[in-house]
């Protein structure tokens, strides 16, 4: 077991736990065959995992002291890698950007040295016999003109004696490489050039961060070279703000050309697409939280979607968080010869997410413990603002404010523009909080006439410990059963039936209903973990040995029920059910329970025609999908 996770990036070749290798693997393949010179930008906010690509793609593409020869005649690059940060320490500004400067060129030239000092010694002087005079040249300038800026700097790089001009410099470069990769095809090796990786432009102070993009741009972009930049567009923006001032819309276009000049393919970190799930089970195993053999694992991953999100960086800051509290908790614990329930870690994890994401609302939890029954008493003491007309007729339909507590939440949010922004997100939160409290909380809060607990108590389904009354074992079982068979009923009414008012009749149903039929019902239904108002339905045993296969079957098969994946080309089908987790993604197409579609494409991926609108899928999205097909008149 280990207590923390070190936050660096994947190292070269390492297992990719995010779902970024496609990603990788089409950037790699892009660079394989470009034309040079081009500078990539990969953009990301911090943490978003820059440097990590960054490794990947200098793992895949370029020669490396810890591959055999062999290896490294299937890599086409170069790589020198430039920590802008690293140079920037204990420097000012110009010495920063000359040290930068230096440390290209020493280790353009140290390459070339390493691979043919012989036959390169001619190019190799000339480059720095040039560049000496150039930085002699600027250390001169600048030591006569204090503050010193970039556009100044490369000024004085230009206005050097006719020996040492940026011209002859940029020559002098350009034939080095060209005679390196020469030699390199004499002896066998097909190099196409050299990649520069600048990584940690977003640590640095913004100005600078510009400044040496434009020196970058103006010195070494020459032939047979690729520049690969980890940059956030916010520091870019920072960074012009003293030349173009605040940016607005009015400006905006000219903030974004000169970032469009310096890049000529720009890539931003998909930190929305990340499969976090691999990370975080694999990370919380690994400090010994879980075992991940939990039934609630997905609570966990949902959770952290909906709090500090999917940048790796907030990601291992919360598993490092947790794991803290845990070794707090395991020695109270110890104390106190008490150790939690196994749905009281997943609460406490909840609300380390929301104390992290969101630490206002943590407050308020803090201060007002009982959040389902916060009402026109906490507006009161804290002030609250009331909610306006706008927000109010969005809000009223919406399952997630329906409760007297959620609209104080609401109203407690639209006080910051943030939490504002994610009110939803906190209110799906706490109420998965709240569900996971009341399907797991054994002590029984309603009154209960006396007769009715002896009835209980002999039945062996209760007992009275210190004055307060609870499930026995045998009892907990037959209430989750009960409540499964009651959230099940739930889901067929609503989904196959489409009846709106479904709880009723399925309080009557859930008693008719136990043993095989209610597993033969989880069947039908496909297992869902969800109900209709979003409360987790508890696992069955036809759950745990399910084994999913590529067709329908159970009770479905014989309503001629398919998977959509199933559905050959061409055919129209009626939506009969979809997985929970497709409901908000699909309804805005008009993909529902109900509506008839038509399968345009399957060889690629699945086209997807409802109406006059077409919607690409992937096959196991489609595998998630029930359709009856429609006959063909």
């Amino acid at each position: 077991m280990i207590t923390n996770i070190i936050d660096k990036p994947r190292p070269e070749g390492h297992p990719d736990l995010l779902g970024v290798d496609k990603y990788i693997k089409a950037l790699v393949n892009f660079i394989r065959n470009c034309q040079m010179p081009t500078t990539i930008g990969i953009q990301g906010e911090w943490g978003s995992g820059k440097t990590s690509m960054l490794n990947q793609i200098r793992y895949q593409l370029c020669e490396s002291d810890n591959l055999t020869f062999e290896e490294n005649k299937q890599r086409p690059f170069y790589g020198i890698w430039i920590n802008t940060w690293q140079y920037s320490l204990m420097k000012t500004r110009e010495e920063t950007l000359t040290s930068i400067l230096t440390g290209l060129t020493e280790e353009i030239v140290g390459i070339i040295k390493k691979k043919h000092e012989n036959k390169t010694k001619e190019v190799i002087n000339q480059v720095t016999g040039i560049f000496g005079k150039l930085v002699k040249t600027t250390v001169k300038a600048t030591a006569n003109a204090a503050g010193l800026d970039g556009g100044e700097l490369l000024d004085a790089f230009q206005s050097s004696d006719s020996k040492a001009t940026l011209l002859t410099f940029k020559k002098s470069l350009t034939d080095a490489i060209v005679k390196c990769l020469e030699e390199d095809r004499k002896q066998g090796n097909n190099n196409r050039g050299f990649i520069f990786f600048i990584d940690d432009l977003d640590r640095i102070d913004p100005p600078v961060a510009v400044e040496i993009l434009e020196l970058l741009k103006n010195i070494f972009e020459v032939d047979n070279c690729i520049f690969i930049l980890a940059i956030d567009y916010e520091v870019v923006v920072k960074g012009l703000q003293p030349k173009f001032g605040p940016l607005t819309e009015k400006n905006e276009r000219e903030f974004r050309s000169f970032f469009d000049k310096i890049i000529q393919l720009p890539f931003s970190m998909p930190t929305g697409s990340y499969d976090i799930s691999n990370f975080l089970i694999e990370s919380l195993k690994s400090i010994n939280y879980i075992t991940g053999n939990e039934e609630n694992i997905d609570d966990f991953i949902d959770m952290v979607r909906k709090s500090v999100g999917t940048n790796p960086r907030s990601l291992k800051r919360l598993i490092n968080t947790i794991s803290l509290l845990k070794i707090i908790n395991e020695e109270e614990a110890s104390t106190l010869n008490e150790k939690n329930e196994p749905y009281e870690l997943v609460v406490n994890f909840g609300l380390v997410c929301i104390q992290i994401a969101y630490p206002k609302i943590y407050e308020f939890l803090v201060s007002e413990p009982n959040f389902v029954g916060w009402n026109s008493e906490t507006s009161k003491k804290y002030n609250l603002p009331e909610i306006n007309e706008i927000d109010y007729s969005q809000i009223s339909e919406n399952e997630l404010f329906s409760e007297e507590w959620e609209k104080i939440l609401y109203r407690f949010c639209s006080k910051d523009i943030f939490l504002k922004s994610k009110v939803f997100d906190i209110s799906e939160l706490l109420n998965k909080l709240e569900n996971i409290i009341v399907e797991n909380k054994k002590d029984i809060e309603t009154e209960i006439e006396p007769e009715k607990i002896e009835e209980l108590k002999r039945l062996g389904l209760v007992e009275i410990k210190e004055g307060r009354l609870s499930f026995t074992e045998r009892g907990e079982e037959l209430a989750r059963d009960l409540i499964r068979r009651h959230r099940l009923w739930e889901i067929f009414l609503h989904e196959v039936l489409g009846i709106e008012d479904v709880d009723k009749v399925a309080g009557v149903f859930e008693h008719e209903s136990a043993g095989n039929i209610g597993d033969a019902l989880c069947q039908f239904l496909d297992h869902p973990q969800q109900c209709p108002d979003g409360k987790p339905i508890p696992r069955g045993n036809c759950c745990r040995r399910r084994i999913r296969m590529g067709r329908m079957h159970g009770p479905f098969r014989h309503m001629g029920v398919v998977r959509l994946c199933d559905v050959p080309k061409g055919k129209k089908a009626r939506v009969i059910f979809m997985r929970e987790r497709l409901f908000a993604r699909l309804a805005g197409y008009g993909i529902v329970p109900g509506a008839v579609i038509c399968v345009e494409e399957t060889f690629y991926g699945f086209l997807i025609r409802i109406d006059n609108t077409e919607v690409a899928l992937d096959k196991e999205s489609c595998a998630d999908i029930f359709v009856q097909v429609i006959q063909d008149e």
